[in-house]
C-alpha cells in the first residue's frame, strides 16, 4: 500500500507542476528558439533562470536542465543537440509542444522514481536517441522515496552543455543547486 500512496502523491505533484511547466516552456522557447552569440549567453542564461523562478519551478528540474542543454549547445549546430531535440523551441511555441516536451521528460521522471521504488532493475525503451542522450547525460544515481518525497542524485555531463568545459558544467550545476 505504502507504493499506492507514493505513487498518488508523486502524480498530484505532477500535475501541480504541468501547467507551471507549459507556461515556462512557453516564454522561454521564444529566446532559445536560436543558437546565440557567445556574447548573449550570460543575459539569455539570467532570463532563462528568471523564468523559472517566476513560474515556480526547482533550477534543476529536467525542463529547466534540457532549457539551459538548448542555450549552451554548440555553436555550429552539430550534434548533440539533446536540448533542443527534447524541447523543440519555436519562435511561436504551442501548449501542444509543451505538452510533447513535459510527455517526454515525465517518462524520464517517472523511471528514476521507480527505480527509487526497489522493485527491482527497471529498464526504459525508446527510438528517440535524443531522450536516451538526455537520460544517460544526467547521470541519475541514488534514486529514493522517504514517506511521499521522491529524491535523486543528478550530475549533468558536459554532453548536454557542448559549448561548456567541464569546469564551467560544475559552475552551472552549483548555481542552479544553490
Amino acid at each position: 500500500m505504502h507504493h499506492f500512496d507514493a505513487a498518488y502523491e508523486m502524480l498530484h505533484g505532477l500535475s501541480s507542476r504541468y501547467e507551471a511547466e507549459c507556461e515556462f516552456l512557453r516564454s522561454v522557447a521564444p529566446i532559445i528558439s536560436h543558437r546565440r552569440k557567445d556574447a548573449d549567453l550570460e543575459k539569455v542564461h539570467s532570463e532563462i533562470v528568471i523564468n523559472c523562478e517566476r513560474f515556480g519551478l526547482h533550477k534543476t528540474s529536467l525542463i529547466m536542465l534540457c532549457t539551459l542543454s538548448c542555450l549552451y549547445e554548440r555553436n555550429d549546430g552539430e550534434e548533440p543537440l539533446i536540448g533542443r531535440k527534447i524541447i523543440k523551441p519555436t519562435d511561436s511555441y504551442s501548449y501542444e509542444d509543451a505538452h510533447n516536451a513535459i510527455s517526454d521528460l515525465r517518462a524520464l521522471e517517472m523511471l528514476a522514481a521507480i527505480n527509487g521504488l526497489n522493485i527491482g532493475c527497471v529498464a526504459f525503451c525508446t527510438r528517440d536517441k535524443h531522450l536516451a542522450a538526455l537520460w544517460c547525460g544526467l547521470n541519475i544515481s541514488s534514486p529514493k522515496w522517504l514517506d511521499s518525497q521522491f529524491t535523486c542524485s543528478i550530475e549533468p555531463d558536459v554532453s548536454l552543455f557542448p559549448r561548456l568545459s567541464e569546469t564551467d558544467v560544475a559552475e552551472l550545476v552549483q548555481e542552479l543547486n544553490d
